[in-house]
Order: structure tokens, then sequence, then C-alpha cells
């Protein structure tokens, strides 16, 4: 994942670089500030001051008719108190595929994973 809401730690990228590499300005959207806003009076017109936009602007954003300018996205992460993850710690494209596919088995299916699994891990030939 691009980000990770469970670690407080804000750290300083190139970012430019990272999202050309991650794609991260498709993830981070005006959806994405919605569903961390918590609605409290004002905290639009709060996070608009701290992103250095106007209110119009803001709203235009969360209706995606504007997109998210490369210069916001480190305000937005410290104002929602979010990190990226850098990228030798994030899993690959490949990893976070069939971990999103798993998620759609039900518990029996889990369990022939989970088999299979143990038998790949335990053929040297397949482990790095």
């Amino acid at each position: 994942m691009i980000v990770n809401e469970h670690n407080c730690d804000f750290r300083a990228y190139d970012l430019p670089a990272f999202f050309a590499r991650n794609c991260a300005m498709d993830r981070i959207d005006g959806q994405w500030i919605q569903d961390r806003l918590t609605g409290e009076r004002g905290e639009r017109t709060r996070l608009a001051n701290h992103l250095g936009i106007s209110l119009d602007k803001l709203s235009k954003t969360l209706k995606g008719e504007r997109r998210i300018q490369e210069n916001e996205f480190p305000l937005l992460l410290k104002w929602f108190n979010v990190r990226l993850e850098n990228d030798k710690a994030a899993p690959d494209q490949d990893l976070q595929e069939i971990l999103r596919e798993a998620r759609e088995l039900n518990e029996e299916g889990r369990q022939v994973l989970r088999e299979h699994l143990r038998l790949i891990l335990g053929a040297p030939e397949y482990r790095r």
C-alpha cells in the first residue's frame, strides 16, 4: 500500500519520483480526502488554508473536478497524519494482487490456499 494510516510517522520523500513510480496520484484523490474528513465545522476551510488553496478549489477537488497538485500531496499527508511507506518496505505489485485475490476466498478456499502455499514454500526451487 502507498499510504499507511496506522503509522503516524511522516517523512520527507522525493515525492515526484515516488509518485511517478507508484501512481499514488491516482490513488489519492478527492474521494480519498472525503473519506478522511470528520465533518467538523470549519474543517474544510482549515484544510484549504493548510493546502494554500481557496475553499472553491478544495470543493472542486472533493467533487473530482480538480486534480490534486503535486505540491499538495505532502501537505495532505501531514494534515491527515499519514505517511508513505518507502519503496523497500512496500510489497511489490504482484504480491498486492495476490493478497487482493485471497481476500475474495471463503474460509475453505483460504485453507486450500494455505496448504498449497506451505507446499510451494517447502520447495527450494521457489524460494529466494
